[in-house]
């Protein structure tokens, strides 16, 4: 009886392994020369006497997987304020970047929308 029930066992099929789940594509990045949207992270360093930060932490305007450098002083606006500011490098491996308010700071605040103006 032994061997019978052996044998039974070894006839059982063998389900197939499942394929492994494809991962998704990475997201695409806007064409050169677009208008690229992201928002205020954080505020860095102090605050000016009028309350106004010189620099700012953005997100939303690159993936991780995109070189930053070509972008260095590409122009950023906050619509919400209107002030104006540029890229000044990346900041940490998340797509993440400096952003400086040469001209008095920038009053906007930490979530505030921004626009990259990409080089063509």
């Amino acid at each position: 009886e032994a061997a019978r029930a052996d044998d039974q066992q070894q006839s059982l099929p063998v389900p197939a392994p499942s394929p492994p789940a494809a991962a998704p594509p990475p997201p695409t990045p806007p064409p050169s020369g677009a208008d690229r949207p992201g928002k205020i992270e954080r505020l860095k360093g102090d605050a000016n006497a009028d309350g106004k930060f010189d620099m700012v932490i953005a997100e939303g305007f690159f993936t991780a997987e995109e070189n930053i450098r070509p972008h260095i002083d590409a122009a950023v606006t906050c619509p919400a304020t209107g002030e104006r500011g540029s890229l000044v490098g990346p900041f940490g491996k998340a797509g993440k970047c400096k952003v400086a308010f040469p001209d008095g700071g920038t009053s906007a605040a930490v979530g505030a929308g921004l626009v990259l103006h990409t080089k063509p």
